[in-house]
């Protein structure tokens, strides 16, 4: 599909239709810049799962540059954040972000603070923090790394790769105690990586190839499947959530995007938490509503008409009867076996 923003702008906006990271990012790149931002695309490795039956030591792949994000610097041009930029993903779904995320090393060994008023002081700039995801427990926070396998040296010799490159990172543990997803009560990292990404400028020719290559290669997930999500606002749902969100915003560790004014008087948001959202996904014959964890509510369907039903109905995409002609003989069709 064209994924300029001007097509993007017909298909998205005008006829209510989807796309995926290039199409969605490429069309906030746009509107970005048309609103005086300065704003530029780059480009991200997603992080495949190894298929079953890998053990859990088996090394990270990750795929070719097929994923796009954005890199922009919103506050006042003569203000002394300036030059202070946040990353911005519209397109990754599932558990990708909502919300901007300060470009600055948020692991817990730099977590950033802020002075004594609640301004951003200096050290803003260098370390970075966590931003709340779709619903609590869920964050998100970048860190600097190198990519595993690299064959770049810091010095000769020394077999370690320069950190380069960012990692965009989500959590789902829970700070309460009691709670089964609280890091002492799992064995897993309480950090996932979902995806790296440089800040090299991505320009709309390469946008164009990697949309190309992930719409035709074989095995991508956009060529073998339909998926979509749509988020909806949504309201902590029981006491436990609030005291999660209360007790991390105790905790501290933010981004600036969710906590403190800059010196320039610019904010991204307010002093409040939130806003929070939940989720409709498709993908196979399943279309499910998540609030968090839970399952508010699932429909199946075994036909194209059905499912062009759900995409128009549950979605808002603009999708039409006819339209079920165009996905005939593609991988992506639904089979007799999609539901097993």
């Amino acid at each position: 599909m064209p994924v300029t923003p001007q097509d993007m702008y017909e298909s998205m906006v005008v006829s209510n239709r989807g796309s995926y990271c290039f199409g969605q990012n490429g069309l906030l790149l746009g509107m970005l810049r048309g609103l005086g931002y300065r704003a530029y695309a780059a480009a991200g490795r997603v992080l495949v799962p190894p298929p079953p039956p890998a053990p859990p030591s088996a090394p990270p792949v990750y795929s070719a540059p097929h994923h796009l994000v954005l890199l922009v610097q919103p506050h006042n041009p003569s203000s002394p954040l300036g030059n202070v930029t946040y990353m911005v993903d519209v397109g990754f779904g599932g558990t990708g972000p909502v919300r901007p995320i300060l470009l600055a090393d948020g692991s817990a060994s730099n977590q950033q603070r802020t002075a004594d008023d609640g301004e951003l002081d200096e050290e803003c700039v260098t370390n970075g923090g966590w931003v709340w995801g779709t619903y609590p427990p869920e964050r998100h926070r970048l860190v600097c790394g190198a990519l595993p396998g690299s064959s770049l040296e810091t010095r000769l010799g020394s077999g370690r790769a320069p950190a380069r490159d960012w990692h965009l990172q989500v959590s789902h543990a829970s700070v309460r105690p009691s709670s089964a997803s609280a890091p002492s009560a799992s064995a897993k990292p309480e950090w996932t990586t979902l995806y790296s990404f440089t800040e090299a400028e991505f320009f709309q020719a390469d946008i164009d190839a990697a949309s190309f290559a992930v719409s035709y290669m074989s095995g991508s997930i956009f060529l073998t499947s339909v998926i979509c999500t749509r988020r909806f606002h949504v309201a902590l749902q029981c006491a436990e959530d609030e005291e999660e969100v209360r007790l991390r915003e105790d905790e501290g560790g933010h981004d600036a995007t969710t906590q403190a004014r800059s010196v320039s008087g610019d904010s991204l948001a307010g002093g409040a938490p939130g806003p929070f959202v939940g989720k409709w996904n498709l993908e196979g014959g399943r279309a499910t509503k998540r609030i968090g964890r839970g399952v508010v509510q699932e429909r199946t369907f075994t036909t194209e008409s059905e499912r062009l039903a759900i995409l128009k109905d549950v979605f808002g995409v603009g999708v039409r009867p006819e339209d079920e002609q165009w996905i005939v003989g593609w991988p992506a069709a639904l089979q007799p076996n999609t539901l097993t």
